[in-house]
């Protein structure tokens, strides 16, 4: 009875405590809310115009993004230029030209990525490099500045369309711009738009033929994650002279068809027999689990043949003494059973005419055979054999 008390004040006590634990970390811990950065999308950090291109198809316009300037766009229509190789090949040029005359709409979006002489002179921009400041970069490298840097030259460009132009939206207006800039462009005469910082102009609009022809010298300001901060829409929007239902295309790189793939469009059947003649030459050359050629019938060597070539070749390795002695000494052996009366005779010459007399061959001959000139060891052995064999296969000695 006393034990079932014990347990709930166990139970209560143990509650209380997680209670108070529970409080206590309330009281302790602080909620606060941080910031995580988001990755961009594969498309957004492919593409430095993707923000860009969201404005202009927020506006209400079309967005056309092309590879090469092979294809320019309709009339009236908004070309953006950011390639540096964009003359790259013959006619583009000539072509460009007669699109802007015929009511065109070229924006330079990023002429200090280009250089004055890449600029013809009927486009009427002319780039003017400003001194640099001590921690600017010098003027004689055009290159882009590090986003680092970018950060720090964050929104200082205040532009402002001037009372001799007309604005880009009701009234004109000042554009507070972030990006940097090493240089302005010169301005011409019956401009049709233009923003100035002070004395220097950053932005400008001028009429070539029926069409325009725009150019930027702020570096970054519409490309990347600056467009979003400070007034960079707006004034991207004022350089494009955007409004609904246009059609802007977009050309930021020199691009053309692999070469692989050309290759094959235009000549895939050729392309298919080398490969076929290769991947037989291969085949002929390579290893098989057989020979080439079949193995040739098995035929017996002449004797005369192989002692032949083997004195020829102990001859030609050496004076061939050691085998002449010991073929002068296999026919002696065999002159002894079968030549009769042969162990009696006392000289060489009567040895060997008895041997020539009992074999039938010329003493003469076999006499020569036995001492044989330098450089004939081969014929005489094959001699001294001959005659051996020849007493070999006669009458044996009585």
């Amino acid at each position: 009875m006393n034990g079932r008390p014990r347990r709930w004040l166990v139970v209560l006590l143990g509650l209380v405590l997680l209670a108070a634990g529970i409080v206590w970390l309330r009281l302790r811990i602080e909620w606060v809310d941080v910031e995580e950065a988001i990755d961009a999308k594969p498309e957004a950090r492919r593409d430095p115009f993707y923000g860009a291109k969201a404005i202009v198809r927020g506006v209400g316009a079309r967005v056309v993004t092309a590879e090469n300037l092979a294809t320019l766009p309709a009339p009236k229509a908004t070309l953006v230029l950011v390639s540096r190789h964009w003359d790259l090949f013959p006619g583009r040029e000539a072509g460009l030209r007669r699109w802007v005359e015929g009511g065109g709409h070229l924006v330079l979006a990023e002429t200090t990525w280009l250089r004055q002489e890449a600029l013809p002179g009927w486009m009427r921009v002319v780039l003017v490099r400003e001194k640099a400041r001590a921690d600017d970069t010098p003027s004689n490298v055009r290159r882009r500045p590090a986003p680092s840097r970018l950060a720090v030259e964050a929104c200082r460009h205040l532009l402002a369309e001037p009372p001799d132009v007309a604005p880009a939206f009701d009234a004109p207006r000042r554009f507070r711009v972030c990006g940097f800039s090493a240089g302005s462009l010169a301005r011409q005469d019956g401009a049709a738009w233009r923003l100035d910082d002070g004395d220097a102009t950053r932005m400008q609009r001028v009429r070539v033929g029926a069409g325009h022809v725009s150019a930027n010298t702020v570096s970054g300001a519409f490309a990347g994650p600056a467009i979003v901060r400070g007034d960079d829409a707006l004034a991207w929007a004022a350089l494009l002279a955007l409004k609904p239902g246009d059609e802007v295309w977009f050309v930021t790189d020199e691009a053309r068809a692999p070469l692989l793939a050309t290759l094959w469009q235009g000549g895939s059947p050729a392309i298919v027999l080398a490969g076929l003649v290769l991947g037989l030459a291969l085949w002929r050359r390579g290893a098989r689990f057989g020979p080439l050629m079949t193995d040739a019938k098995p035929a017996r060597r002449s004797i005369g043949e192989q002692v032949r070539r083997t004195a020829a070749f102990i001859a030609a390795r050496g004076s061939g003494d050691a085998l002449l002695q010991a073929a002068r000494a296999a026919l002696d052996a065999a002159a002894r059973r079968r030549v009769p009366g042969y162990a009696t005779l006392a000289d060489d010459a009567a040895r060997v005419a008895a041997i020539a007399a009992a074999a039938r061959v010329d003493p003469a001959r076999l006499a020569a055979a036995m001492a044989p000139a330098r450089g004939s060891t081969g014929r005489a052995l094959a001699e001294i054999e001959q005659v051996r064999r020849a007493l070999v296969a006669g009458p044996r000695a009585v």
